[in-house]
């Protein structure tokens, strides 16, 4: 009868301890969870806060690695850090609202499928999108918005992917940056092949566009490159859109696309100004 009797009260306590669990685990799923847990399970979304203090108590080695696109910006919130960060936690950042680059990333995600349907309708000869008089301005119309759409694929590419680690952040930088010596040589080609085609310096100014986009894409893999290019395409750049000013474009074209140019020109010179003064 003992034994019947310690079985029994073995038993009773089984079922207790089986009940407590249970508790314990309803009780965990009622507790609301953080936007990381409930999202990204294991955590790579922080506000610079938590990473310090999470950092004040791991080994040097050990440390959470923040990657910042702009180290000079104040960035506090949303950072995407984690000790084994992969391209994997990168794209699956994506769909996750959290961080500081997710509005960024869809901007140009969305603007970037637009203009390579674009150029689909243009490679295609869409008429309902484009109606051009010449052969050759369907190919200039191309080249210029295949332009654009590569260095907005590009851009995507790099806010998504630069968390990684500060080589990935230094490699898809440069890419990102001959990405945007593409679009405005690319789009200045297009524009001098359409608009220029009468002028005497139509192949000049051709010929120095692709050349000076080849050679700037080579001198910025050195160290001072960067500004190197980023002045000699101010120059040509200038050099080609003040001739057709001055001494080729009528007045509505001065007034449609000039005036609106230089004036938008005037305000992000002066952001920058502000940005880095």
């Amino acid at each position: 009868m003992e034994g019947g009797d310690t079985n029994k009260g073995d038993d009773m306590e089984n079922l207790l301890s089986k009940d407590d669990m249970m508790e314990n685990m309803m009780e965990e799923q009622e507790k609301p969870k953080t936007c990381p847990e409930r999202y990204e399970g294991d955590k790579f979304i922080w506000d610079q806060a938590d990473i310090d203090e999470t950092n004040k108590e791991l080994e040097e080695k050990d440390e959470i690695p923040v990657v910042k696109r702009d180290p000079d910006f104040e960035q506090t919130v949303g950072l995407r850090a984690h000790p084994d960060m992969t391209w994997k936690k990168c794209l699956w950042s994506v769909l996750v609202p959290w961080h500081n680059e997710w509005l960024n990333i869809w901007l140009y995600i969305g603007f970037a499928i637009y203009f390579w349907i674009e150029a689909a309708f243009i490679v295609f000869h869409s008429r309902k999108q484009y109606n051009f008089k010449y052969e050759r301005n369907w190919d200039f119309m191309f080249i210029g918005t295949l332009s654009i759409a590569i260095s907005l694929t590009v851009t995507a590419a790099y806010l998504i992917l630069y968390s990684v680690s500060e080589n990935w952040n230094k490699l898809l930088n440069s890419f990102d940056y001959m990405g945007k010596l593409v679009l405005f040589f690319g789009y200045t080609f297009a524009y001098v092949g359409s608009g220029l085609f009468d002028s005497k310096l139509y192949f000049p100014f051709m010929f120095i566009v692709v050349v000076v986009l080849i050679a700037n894409l080579v001198v910025m893999q050195f160290d001072t490159g960067r500004k190197i290019t980023f002045w000699i395409s101010i120059a040509v750049l200038c050099l080609i859109y003040l001739y057709d000013f001055w001494f080729f474009s009528n007045s509505k074209e001065k007034k449609v696309f000039y005036i609106p140019m230089f004036v938008e020109g005037i305000i992000l010179a002066v952001g920058y100004l502000l940005y880095y003064f």
